[in-house]
């Protein structure tokens, strides 16, 4: 994933295309983007509502991010991996002690070029650690001064 005050684009080891994304929302999971799995589509529904809302707290975003609702049966994808293991990916949130979410990013940018990198970080049992905010300003051109 890559981009500028102009636009985004996005590609992949799997593929020799690189894909600019439309203005709007995208999701992005272990595949391509737009890949239709639960996790992807729960995530991107909720944040064209924030975004229709015009919000600017990001605290529902986090909480969309931090959705550990199970996902039923009949909608679980089918990547190849064990059914079990499918359960546990099909969330946004993954909690388990062999693999799982350890921080979750609100990368927001507005049209006058203000920005913030928010991060919060999470232990294996899915319990928040901290945060880490950053605010930034993309300049003219591209280049981004912190502050």
């Amino acid at each position: 994933l890559a981009g500028s005050a102009s636009g985004a684009a996005w590609w992949s080891n799997r593929g020799d295309v690189v894909q600019r994304i439309a203005p709007g929302v995208a999701g992005l999971s272990n595949a391509a983007l737009d890949t239709p799995w639960p996790k992807v589509q729960r995530a991107t529904g909720a944040m064209r509502a924030w975004s229709a809302r015009g919000a600017t707290d990001f605290e529902p975003l986090f909480a969309m991010l931090a959705d550990r609702s199970p996902v039923p049966e009949a909608a679980l994808p089918d990547t190849g991996v064990p059914r079990d293991w499918e359960r546990l990916l099909a969330t946004p949130f993954i909690v388990d002690p062999r693999y799982g979410t350890r921080c979750t990013t609100v990368l927001a940018i507005d049209r006058s070029g203000r920005g913030i990198f928010h991060e919060r970080s999470f232990a294996p049992d899915g319990t928040p650690t901290g945060d880490a905010i950053h605010p930034f300003t993309v300049q003219p051109g591209g280049s981004a001064a912190v502050g």
